[in-house]
């Protein structure tokens, strides 16, 4: 992430940074009731070398901001900023002292134009070519997913699309998921139900074209859960064990007044008498104590 950005949001906070100092030294350091000498004080303090160098302090640091989070993601990235200020300097104090009303917007004129560290957002590689979607749909990745190099003059522009999303534009649904909405410039993809397998038409169990391991469907009701513990197997052979079934699986438990050994995994007499109750053995992770020994899932076996 940093390798990618670094280069830009450096350009940003250094701009940033010099507009705080800038505002800071707005008045200099004069102050008093000869309102006539401050004007004409000012005016030659305005763009001076004196002031740049004031503002020169506030620079590069994080600290001179306001909001410190914008550029916390970015490691090192005040040292990339003292780099960037470092090469750049000359032009830095030529555009405060002849060129501000002609480039008013510092960051534009530096990060995007003169330097070539960033490009508009939408916009991606050192030719600032426009992200998928962008020209056709007004939506980078249909606005369900993020460009690769996006507001950046690197990266692929390749799509990274958001999860329920495919596509090189993002615009179609991913396996598992169904259009519940879709027009020329929108979509809207829904999760299939659990127990569906290869895709679904709808939500729901009557969605599903086809059901997964532990499911099997029903003519009215679609997909429905196997109660794999009464479906005159024994699926729990070991001793003091019962079944439980689950949504679309089953467990193998200790029976009330056994506690599992985590050594032998078996289920032995409780010799401190805690009495394990059901609701303790819904667990699916074994703690200390409880009597849970889960079992792999049907598609395991």
């Amino acid at each position: 992430m940093e390798n990618v950005h670094g280069d830009c949001t450096a350009c940003k906070l250094l701009v940033d940074t010099f507009l705080v100092g800038l505002e800071k030294t707005k008045k200099g350091n004069f102050a008093g009731g000869n309102t006539d000498w401050e004007e004409k004080k000012l005016g030659t303090y305005k763009k001076s070398e004196t002031r740049f160098l004031e503002i020169i302090e506030f620079v590069c640091k994080k600290d001179s901001l306001d909001d410190k989070d914008t550029y916390s993601h970015i490691s090192n990235i005040e040292f990339k900023c003292h780099t960037l200020l470092e090469n750049h300097e000359e032009e830095i104090e030529e555009w405060f002292k002849n060129d501000q009303d002609k480039h008013s917007d510092m960051k534009e004129y530096f990060c995007y134009d003169k330097f070539k560290l960033c490009c508009p957002s939408g916009y991606y590689s050192s030719e600032c070519k426009p992200c998928p979607g962008l020209l056709s749909n007004g939506k980078v990745c249909y606005g369900r997913g993020t460009c690769n190099g996006d507001g950046l003059r690197k990266g692929t522009g390749k799509c990274s699309c958001d999860e329920g999303y495919a596509g090189p534009y993002c615009n179609n649904c991913a396996s598992q998921y169904f259009e519940n909405i879709k027009t020329d410039s929108y979509i809207e993809c829904e999760k299939c139900y659990e127990g569906c397998a290869k895709g679904c038409k709808s939500s729901g169990p009557k969605g599903c074209t086809a059901c997964r391991t532990g499911f099997e469907m029903n003519e009215e009701l679609g997909c429905i859960d196997i109660d794999e513990c009464l479906d005159g197997e024994k699926k729990c052979t070991k001793a003091n064990q019962i079944c439980k079934n689950n949504i679309g699986s089953y467990n193998c438990l200790c029976a009330d007044g056994y506690i599992l050994n985590g050594k032998t995994n078996e289920c032995e007499v409780d010799i401190n008498g805690a009495v394990i109750g059901k609701e303790d053995t819904d667990k699916e992770e074994v703690d200390e104590g409880s009597s849970t020994q889960e079992l792999p899932t049907k598609e395991d076996l």
